[in-house]
């Protein structure tokens, strides 16, 4: 979650902004298996503030499998 200071930064280099989201469900799969429960909080905040974005682009596998 980057701050406003450093998206700032990012614009004006042209700096492309690359957001890999396995879902909410899943993060949240992984913080109760390997993380403090702390971090739940954390990824409930950064849920939160997109579910008003629009969606860039649909979820696409990594490869063919």
């Amino acid at each position: 979650m980057p701050s406003g200071k450093a998206m700032a930064k990012y614009k004006r280099v042209k700096a492309r902004i690359v957001v890999v989201d396995p879902g909410e469900a899943v993060v949240m799969q992984r913080i109760e298996a390997m993380r403090s429960p702390a971090m739940e909080r954390v990824a409930a905040r950064w849920y939160n503030a997109r579910r008003h974005l629009p969606r860039e682009a649909m979820p696409q596998a990594s490869r063919r499998w």
